[in-house]
């Protein structure tokens, strides 16, 4: 933290530094003080230093920057051109792969704005395009996963609009990408926010969009009906919100996900301005439970009927996801619940020192602390400017511990949007996805953040790239802003078990591995290119196994072992015995698993099915030496379980789903 903030922060005097949040007005060290932004602000590294700047559109028309500096808490500001007039959306991405982000803005004229980033970002081009769509929510995204950024408009009066990016930042709309047409035949208007998240856990991005349409009081509307779109291959998608739990028939003005109880899967928060607004959880399953009544918040929301901006985040680095409320509505106001951490919520919506409602709110690290912080924006209507100025809100932080990150892609998209990060430790597991462009209209910061309260190591940060590469580093440094390139801790370990039942095997890869082909080899003249295959010999003997993979970090990796046939064979001899039982196998819906020996460390669990993808599931009643799994409505057929011990050692155990 920077000397003079440190000044500031002793002398308006501490509080308490466990599990509290608290922020104070830094709004003097603006370079740009006196700015109205209304609804589209952003809070995100504009000129390559590795620290959050601020871009804000005066009275919705005219570009200004602040740069936070690293030898100051004051900002260095620029005031750029008038780009339009009413701009209701921002987002930002790197989109001509020149190391410097640009910018799009959209207006209710139809204006398509795309900002150029020049001279190591301290001037922009601009490239205007007219098009018959309102632009609302927008987001830069790489749908087709060729490593360019796309932009995806969510438009007021019509179908929402998808752009390819040919690499160099040129645009051409591209319905091929995704049409995302109501479910319900409607004119498809009333598109206000999307997210882009992998909500299912299968590797990639899925799409949510937030609907409204003014006036319209049928709850069936197709105008009003939000959207959820799950990727299921390349220009192939299946609209599934009602059947997930995902529809609230409301009005809904954006939305968030997050994994509010670090349980390995994303949760959700909807705005809705007719019906109350909605927590969900997610069963594991990939379906959503309403959890309003049982977490506290419908203690709390009520005062939330225009919501307008909500964001998941951590603010008081405690390891669970807080939750930012901004609101529209004259006698409302903003709210900032923090997460109990055992699925209940409290309000400190106290500790933002507004001079009145937040309109609008984009999230960060802007003085480089470790703890998040805000910059609010005020508005008349859903997007007219107030007379009140922007303010700068500065978390005045605690003694909790955190890991910052900011991505640079290779293969993938410059800024790594669509990235999965994961974080291990003694809190078991936290979730943090790279987008560009949230809530309405608004831009976060790239480099993601995790709090980490009073532990005091990691065991491991795990990266899952668009490009599917994956980036694991053992035991990081905390408090410190990790930067990371594609590819650079790209690490594999091939292994392999085999699971015999008289002459016929299953060979099991080990998760590991991080394959994306396979070459088996069986020792008797046959081979297969599959996953997991399962091979019959012809006789009793000894086979030698080969498997060659090529990872997706690029390299080739190969290993062999012997096996013995014999006509009673019921396991892989060269395994010797897994201190594990898994029962009963073939099992159904609820099956047990047992340490046989003595266990005097914690292990994570993690399902496969036969493609090698990851399946989520429920563990109950974990203790050292047992477990009760809970599966999801899985298809009949084979899967694998793996188990990781806290050494690093993996067990591997063969499932039979009925």
């Amino acid at each position: 933290m920077k000397q003079l903030f440190l000044c500031f922060n002793f002398c308006l005097g501490l509080l308490p530094v466990v599990s509290q949040i608290q922020f104070q007005d830094a709004s003097v060290f603006l370079a740009n003080k006196a700015v109205f932004s209304g609804a589209p602000i952003g809070v995100v590294d504009m000129n390559g230093d590795g620290l959050d700047d601020i871009v804000r559109l005066d009275k919705t028309r005219q570009l200004v920057i602040d740069y936070q500096l690293d030898t100051s808490d004051f900002f260095a500001g620029q005031t750029f051109m008038n780009i339009s007039f009413s701009l209701w959306s921002i987002c930002v991405a790197d989109i001509n792969h020149d190391g410097y982000n640009d910018i799009f803005t959209g207006g209710a004229s139809g204006d398509l704005n795309i900002l150029f980033a020049k001279e190591h970002g301290s001037a922009y081009l601009t490239q205007r395009k007219i098009h018959a769509i309102f632009p609302q929510g927008s987001n830069f995204v790489d749908i087709d996963n060729d490593g360019h950024s796309d932009l995806f408009i969510c438009n007021d009066t019509g179908v929402s609009v998808a752009f390819k990016n040919d690499g160099s930042g040129a645009f051409s709309e591209d319905s091929s990408l995704i049409y995302p047409i109501s479910t319900v035949p409607s004119n498809n208007s009333g598109n206000y926010a999307a997210i882009w998240t992998d909500f299912d856990n299968d590797n990639d991005l899925d799409l949510y969009i937030s609907k409204c349409a003014v006036g319209v009081q049928n709850p069936n509307d197709g105008r009003r009906l939000n959207l959820l779109f799950r990727k299921d291959g390349p220009g192939q998608w299946t609209e599934l919100a009602d059947s997930l739990g995902l529809q609230p028939k409301g009005q809904s003005w954006s939305t968030d996900f997050a994994d509010i109880d670090n349980d390995g899967d994303l949760d959700c928060f909807i705005i809705n301005h007719d019906i109350r607004s909605s927590l969900l959880l997610n069963k594991g399953d990939g379906h959503f439970v309403n959890i309003n009544d049982s977490s506290g918040i419908v203690a709390f929301t009520g005062s939330i009927e225009m919501g307008i901006q909500g964001k998941f985040a951590d603010f008081d680095n405690d390891g669970f996801v807080d939750l930012l409320l901004t609101n529209d509505s004259p006698s409302g106001h903003h709210l900032l619940l923090r997460n109990n951490g055992n699925l209940t919520f409290s309000d400190f919506s106290d500790s933002i020192p507004a001079p009145k409602r937040l309109q609008s709110a984009a999230i960060g690290d802007l003085n480089n602390d470790g703890f998040l912080d805000i910059l609010g924006a005020y508005a008349k209507g859903f997007n007219f400017p107030d007379t009140v100025p922007d303010n700068l809100f500065l978390n005045r932080g605690n003694k909790h511990h955190y890991l910052k990150i900011l991505l640079k892609g290779l293969v993938s998209n410059p800024n790594g949007i669509g990235a999965r990060l994961e974080c291990y430790g003694p809190w078991g597991k936290q979730i943090r996805e790279v987008r560009s462009g949230e809530g309405y209209g608004v831009m976060h910061s790239f480099t993601q953040h995790f709090g980490l309260g009073t532990a005091e190591y990691i065991d491991s940060l795990i990266i899952k790239w668009p490009s599917g590469w994956r980036d694991k580093i053992y035991v990081p440094n905390i408090d410190q802003t990790l930067f990371v390139t594609e590819g650079e801790t790209c690490q594999t370990s091939l292994d392999f078990i085999a699971v015999a039942s008289g002459f016929t095997y299953q060979f099991l890869a080990n998760p590991d591995s991080l394959a994306r082909q396979w070459m088996w080899t069986f020792g008797d003249g046959n081979s297969s290119e599959e996953a997991q295959p399962i091979h019959t010999y012809d006789s009793t003997g000894y086979f030698e196994v080969c498997l060659e993979i090529l990872s997706i970090c690029g390299s080739t990796q190969s290993i062999c072992k012997t096996i013995e046939i014999t006509a009673t064979s019921t396991s892989s001899p060269q395994e010797g015995k897994t201190p594990y039982l898994l029962f009963p196998n073939p099992g159904s819906e609820q099956i047990n698993l047992r340490w046989e020996e003595k266990a005097d460390e914690p292990v994570s669990i993690r399902l496969y099915n036969i493609a090698g993808q990851e399946i989520s599931f429920d563990s109950k009643s974990q203790t050292l030496q047992s477990a009760q799994l809970v599966l999801p409505s899985l298809p009949s057929g084979r899967y694998q379980f793996a188990i990781l011990t806290e050494r690093g050692k993996w067990y591997f155990l063969a499932f039979v789903k009925n």
